[in-house]
């Protein structure tokens, strides 16, 4: 990680633009500079994946002690503890798809008659809290600038 910018470079929003030399300068490096959140925020990512991967060590013990659950359900739950991995590696992929499954647990603890009340309960209580830290946690992402365009997506003038 760069604090320093090198020679030639811009600074936009969170970010250090300096042209690399390929092809006549029109390529540019990225140098992520020190985050400025609020040293409050930084506790929502950790808490969310936590949230995250004990939410679903629970779901995924349950439907192993049941013995009912197909295969790719197991799968697909052992697959999100890579997404928690994704999550603290801050990737937008990782972070994007825990929101939409957390989305969806919210909707099938909702709507599917078929679970318990406690299993309702706790899951609707655990996506609720994964959703709340996943939100808090937005800002400490890193952004995306495209150099000569605005957050609006109109050239601008640097």
């Amino acid at each position: 990680m760069r604090d320093t910018p090198v020679r030639g470079a811009t600074y936009t929003h969170d970010r250090w633009w300096a042209a690399d030399g390929v092809g006549g300068g029109h390529r540019a490096t990225v140098f992520p500079v020190p985050s400025r959140v609020e040293p409050d925020r930084r506790w929502a990512l950790p808490a969310a994946v936590a949230v995250c991967a004990l939410e679903n060590a629970a779901v995924l013990g349950g439907l192993l002690l049941v013995g009912t659950a197909p295969t790719l359900v197991l799968l697909a739950l052992t697959a999100k503890f890579g997404l928690c991995a994704g999550l603290v590696q801050r990737r937008h992929g990782a972070f994007m798809v825990l929101v939409l499954w957390e989305v969806v647990t919210l909707v099938v603890a909702l709507l599917n008659p078929a679970l318990a009340a406690p299993a309702r309960v706790l899951l609707l209580a655990s996506s609720g809290a994964a959703l709340t830290f996943l939100g808090y946690s937005i800002p400490l992402f890193p952004t995306v600038a495209i150099r000569g365009v605005d957050a609006g997506g109109r050239p601008s003038s640097n």
